[in-house]
Order: C-alpha cells, then sequence, then structure tokens
C-alpha cells in the first residue's frame, strides 16, 4: 500500500497521475477477464516445469577466462538455446535482436567463411551472428565498437565478403553500440521479461483498459488505474512488444513516467515472431 501511495504522489509531482482517460474508464475495469494459471492434465502447473536450454550451436566458444574478457551466453527463449557472446556489445547486440519480432532466429557464431584479401591470400572470417528475418533473409552480423571500425579494417573485410561468398547470407551488415544504445537494451530487457511472464488474461485485460484512453498517459498511472493488480505492469508491456500500445517517442525508454497510447485497431497488431 505505501509503495502505491508513494507511486501516486510521484505522478501527481509531474502531473500525470489524473490524465488519460474517457470517464466511462473510472472504475476498476474488467476482473472476470483474468485468466487462471493453465492447468495440465495431471492437475499440475505448466509454470512448474523448467526445461534446461540446449547447448550453443555456436562454432567457437569464447575462452573460459581471459584478462580484460566479457564473454558469457543468454538463453533464447524461442528456441529454448544458449546463444553465447564473447563481449558486452555482443550481448547487447543479442539482446536486442531477442526482441526484436522482425528476427525469427539466431545463429550465434556460425561456421567461419573463406576468402581472398586485396592480395589473393586466402583468409577466414567468423561472424558474430547469423541473422533469419521475416521473409527468409539472413543477415550476417559483424559486431564492432564504433571506436575500433577503422583501424580493424572490418568494413573492408565485410565488402570482399559480401563480393566472393554466395549462399551464406543474403546482407552483410556491421553493427555498433549505436545498434544498441542503454535505452534500446533497457527496453529490449523489459520485453524479454514480460514475454517470460506473460498471463493471456491479463493481457486481454490491459487492452480492454487501454482501449479506453483518450490520450497518452504516463505507464506508471496505467498500471494503478487498471486495477490488475501485480501483473498489470507486465501485461502493459506485453501490450507494448505486440503493437497494441505505444510510446510516442519512439526512443523513449520504457519506465513508470513513460507515456503511453492505445494504437489503432488494425495499424499495431504484431505478428509472433522470433522474439
Amino acid at each position: 500500500m505505501e509503495r502505491l501511495i508513494a507511486q501516486h504522489l510521484h505522478l501527481r509531482r509531474h502531473g500525470l497521475a489524473e490524465f488519460g482517460w474517457a470517464p466511462a474508464a473510472a472504475e476498476p475495469p474488467f476482473p472476470e477477464a483474468i485468466a487462471t494459471p493453465t492447468v495440465a492434465g495431471d492437475g499440475s502447473n505448466d509454470s512448474d516445469f523448467w526445461l534446461p536450454p540446449t547447448p550453443s550451436t555456436a562454432s567457437r566458444r569464447p575462452p573460459a577466462r581471459s584478462r580484460g574478457h566479457c564473454g558469457g551466453s543468454l538463453v533464447d527463449p524461442a528456441s529454448n538455446r544458449e546463444l553465447l557472446f564473447e563481449s558486452h556489445l555482443e550481448r547487447n547486440i543479442a539482446l536486442v535482436a531477442l526482441a526484436d519480432r522482425r528476427i525469427l532466429g539466431i545463429w550465434d557464431q556460425p561456421p567461419a567463411v573463406d576468402y581472398r584479401d586485396e592480395h589473393g591470400r586466402g583468409r577466414r572470417h567468423t561472424f558474430d551472428f547469423l541473422f533469419e528475418v521475416v521473409g527468409g533473409t539472413r543477415i550476417a552480423v559483424a559486431v564492432k565498437p564504433s571506436a575500433k571500425v577503422e583501424r580493424s579494417g572490418i568494413a573492408r573485410t565485410l565488402d570482399l565478403i559480401r563480393r566472393q561468398v554466395r549462399g551464406f547470407a543474403d546482407h552483410y551488415a556491421l553493427r555498433t553500440e549505436r545498434h544498441a544504445t542503454p535505452t534500446m537494451v533497457q527496453n529490449a530487457e523489459w520485453i524479454l521479461q514480460a514475454r517470460r511472464m506473460r498471463d493471456p488474461g491479463q493481457v486481454a485485460a490491459m487492452a480492454k483498459f487501454t482501449a479506453t484512453m483518450a490520450e497518452p498517459a504516463a505507464m506508471a498511472a496505467v498500471v494503478m488505474q487498471s486495477g490488475l493488480g501485480p501483473g498489470a505492469w507486465n501485461a502493459l508491456v506485453n501490450l507494448i512488444d505486440e503493437g497494441a500500445v505505444e510510446l510516442p517517442d519512439a526512443g523513449a525508454a520504457i519506465g513508470e513516467l513513460a507515456l503511453i497510447r492505445p494504437v489503432p485497431a488494425g495499424t499495431g497488431a504484431r505478428e509472433a515472431g522470433h522474439a
């Protein structure tokens, strides 16, 4: 209760506590729409089961220990498969990709490709990721901090591979920290968490509630006034992820004071993709 009061006062100080709804939405909405957890045929709750992720299909693994090296793994929730990364930037690029519904599959450290440099010498390059996107297009991704792009020669390497290698990928792309800003990474983490905890009944109830909004409102205000309880925040993030509501400022971070608004029917719903 104290936390709700503190949130309410916090929003009032920012002038956001009482705005954003048509009068008809004043009452706590739709408790009958909240679904109970799915129960399996044996009476158990499906969410009680945990399946360990399958091993990464990477062609190489990062060193277990190395000075100044940041390596580790994530779990792809769509395939329940381990994804390896060899740097903090690779981790962030992977998180943003996992949250991007246009990306249907991610292959970490795919098999190396062979090519020849300007002097005709044989070379080999291992891409950091291979993305499969909607429509079947494959994008080979090299990840590099922008400060190292020029001296690494990665742009030239990609150009040589692009001209010489056939059948590995349709496009070859360089990704830097500009493609995984702190806001983009934070939003991806919120989205991935909400997907793991998605409750269809709560999402449906929140969708009904947000449809009554007459103007943009702060996420915390939506959560409090929805009356949906502890699952309201995740349900609202699910709706952002699925395109039913949006942040008017496309570059905004998901958070209590972030403004959201419903997307007109038929214009924002997204197909369930990889992430």
